[in-house]
């Protein structure tokens, strides 16, 4: 305090005596200086005195001094706190659950000096008390502050942290920080996409993981749902386990062919919940098919195709065959044929073309497949040819010399009929056309004349004797075959008779006489007999008209001789003369000596 004790001249009185006291406090000391400057008392009380306390005092001073008035002054002494501060090493805090909150508090004076051994508190606003420890580091002159969150039975949430320090003689200070208390940090770690066979077992593990700690998270919640793409839940449930890794299981035959999302939440408390999506895809175990996919058949025969499977795991399956359907060109179903599983992944169908039809193209659609393996098909085409029917002939022109005398002449023609792989055809019906100018002159069949020792071997005989010369055809076709003890019809089911071209086996006979025919009034004769005729008949012709010629010059009676002389050598003895004179009678009559009579 600086007092002013001076004259009404503003003279100031130096060496005076004073007197000092503060009510209510019995003692206290001071130390007092006169500044001879400005003629100013100083008193300095010190406030630290345990005198003193926090608050207003009235300091009562008296000065005196010998020819002066005494004066007195009364000042008024307020002793405040002394003004501090206090500092937080952060006004915000986060934290995993279960981690300790730690921080510190710097109390100081405004100059900077830090205020030791003071009553520094930390509370959680508007909750119960918590354990923490506080301590003083010298080398941060500040109060450090730890607790942990489990321990203070802090859940994860938002809360503030009210610390409040003060110190006698000090200015109380109070501070606010946030303290956010997060659920701890997982991770959840599994495989997105998965496939599997229907008939497997499958087993999806899903790991939760405490990234704070490093550690797995056991005894958690894991709900999942498998769903298809149509949203319809096929399955659910729930898994716990206590080492973190948790296992959904997906049995054989649990779920059919098709995509799926299995969709899972895990939870724990206090630890962040985690959700995932996982992709399932479940199909059956593909299979290949290998086996011939043309089949070229002749009508009549029974062929059995063979079909080999394997599946995409290596395996040989049995027992997925399904159907095997036989369709036309139209790919309208002929017939449904068996499919006959001989094992270790080989089947057969056997197709029968009887009831097909020659020259006609076929589908056989065989399907496999069974829960288990995926349908697959398997096409054929089917070429259904006529039988291959040939022919084994010696010549197809033949030259037939008729018996001028007779007319007669006989032709006979051998052939051998075989399928095209060489078996004898048996039993045909073989027909034969014999044609001349055009028309069929003569129809019949050829004869299968040695059956069992060499079948397939089939004649005919034709007989020339009233066909007149000329160029004949011999035109033999198959009419009909007799297979598996029926009789067919030939033209539906084979191609016409092999022969360069396809065509029926045409033999040509030229059929003559010896040195050929002379046509005489429409008819042929053979000129080795009509010239020598014609010859003889001429000279004989010329021969008689001479003789008619010499007889008719001859003299009645000469002729009449002559007619007796022949009826003599006939053995006719009577003569019958003609009406002429008596005299020729009796000549005659002498002459033969017999007796003769004339008629009247």
């Amino acid at each position: 305090m600086m007092i002013f004790y001076a004259t009404m001249e503003n003279v100031p009185i130096e060496n005076a005596n004073f007197t000092i006291e503060i009510p209510g406090v019995a003692s206290f000391s001071y130390d007092w200086d006169y500044n001879r400057t400005s003629g100013w008392y100083v008193f300095i009380i010190p406030s630290n005195q345990s005198a003193f306390n926090i608050g207003a005092y009235v300091v009562n001073i008296e000065f005196n001094k010998t020819h002066y008035s005494p004066q007195s002054i009364s000042v008024k002494l307020v002793i405040e706190e002394i003004p501090t501060r206090i500092v937080p090493s952060t006004t915000e805090i986060v934290v995993y659950y279960g981690e300790n909150v730690s921080f510190y508090v710097t109390y100081e004076t405004l100059d900077g000096a830090s205020i030791i051994d003071a009553n520094v508190n930390l509370e959680i606003v508007d909750y119960a008390s918590i354990p923490y420890i506080i301590y003083y580091n010298d080398s941060l002159n500040a109060y450090v502050f730890t607790f942990n969150t489990t321990e203070a039975g802090l859940a994860e949430g938002y809360y503030t942290i009210r610390v409040t320090a003060l110190k006698t003689y000090y200015e109380p200070q109070e501070i606010t920080i946030e303290l956010t208390i997060k659920p701890i940090g997982t991770l959840v770690l599994y495989v997105d996409t998965y496939t599997m066979y229907v008939d497997e077992n499958l087993t999806i593990p899903i790991t939760y993981y405490d990234e704070v700690n490093d550690v797995y998270i056991g005894d958690a919640n894991l709900n999942y749902e498998v769903r298809n793409l149509s949203g319809v839940t096929m399955m659910s449930g729930s898994i716990i386990s206590e080492n973190g890794t948790y296992i959904i299981y997906i049995e054989a035959m649990e779920l059919p062919p098709g995509t799926y999302l299995i969709t899972f939440n895990v939870t724990k408390e206090h630890y962040v919940p985690r959700v995932g999506q996982i992709t399932l895809t479940v199909k059956k175990v593909a299979i290949s098919i290998a086996y011939d996919e043309t089949l070229n058949m002749t009508w009549s025969e029974n062929r059995t195709i063979l079909f080999n499977i394997i599946s995409e795991r290596g395996e040989k399956p049995e027992g997925i065959a399904i159907n095997a359907t036989l369709y036309d060109e139209s790919l309208t179903i002929v017939t449904t044929l068996p499919c006959i599983d001989q094992g270790d992944g080989t089947y057969s169908v056997s197709v029968d073309s009887w009831n097909l039809t020659p020259g006609s193209t076929y589908y056989l659609y065989v399907y496999f497949g069974s829960d288990i393996y995926a349908e697959e098909d398997a096409i054929v085409t089917i070429y259904v040819d006529y039988l291959e029917i040939y022919l084994r002939y010696e010549e197809t022109s033949y030259s037939v010399e008729k018996n001028p005398i007779t007319g007669g002449a006989a032709s006979t023609i051998t052939i051998g009929i075989f399928y095209e792989n060489g078996l004898p055809v048996s039993n045909a019906g073989v027909i034969y056309e014999l044609i001349c100018g055009g028309e069929v002159i003569e129809t019949g069949y050829l004869e299968e004349y040695d059956p069992e020792m060499s079948p397939g071997k089939y004649r005919v005989t034709i007989k020339w004797d009233d066909k007149s010369p000329d160029t004949y055809i011999l035109r033999i076709r198959i009419e009909s075959l007799y297979i598996r003890g029926k009789r067919v019809d030939a033209s539906n089911v084979i191609k016409p008779v092999t022969l360069g071209v396809h065509r029926d086996l045409e033999i040509s006979f030229n059929v003559d006489y010896p040195f050929g025919t002379i046509t005489i009034f429409g008819r042929k004769m053979p000129v080795v007999i009509v010239v020598p005729v014609l010859v003889a008949v001429i000279g004989g012709g010329v021969f008689l008209a001479y003789r008619w010629y010499l007889w008719y010059v001859l003299p009645w009676e000469v002729k009449e001789l002559i007619r007796i002389l022949n009826n003599i050598e006939k053995g006719i003895w009577t003569y019958e003369a003609p009406e002429r004179s008596q005299y020729i009678m009796e000549m005659i009559s002498r002459e033969l000596a017999v007796e003769t009579k004339s008629s009247r």
